[in-house]
């Protein structure tokens, strides 16, 4: 299951952050009571961080809808 909502997830991140020239990667475990723990890896992003973040959140929420998740975002150079 976690490498479709792997897939799932990296085709809503495409989507969302359009022309921003950035690499992303996703991780995604089962954690305890059936929550999913996501992290997203972000490499080549110049422009301000937390609109980026904002995004990226927006877009993990959106492929994920109702299931239990928690987002952390890793800034890479």
């Amino acid at each position: 299951m976690t490498t479709d909502l792997i897939e799932l997830i990296q085709k809503e991140l495409t989507t969302s952050l359009g022309d921003i020239p950035a690499s992303v990667s996703v991780d995604v475990r089962e954690g305890w009571g059936d929550i999913f723990c996501v992290t997203v890896h972000v490499r080549g992003v110049l422009l301000d961080q937390d609109d980026v973040s904002a995004t990226l959140q927006f877009a993990v929420d959106s492929a994920l809808g109702d299931v239990r998740h928690i987002v952390e975002i890793k800034w890479e150079n």
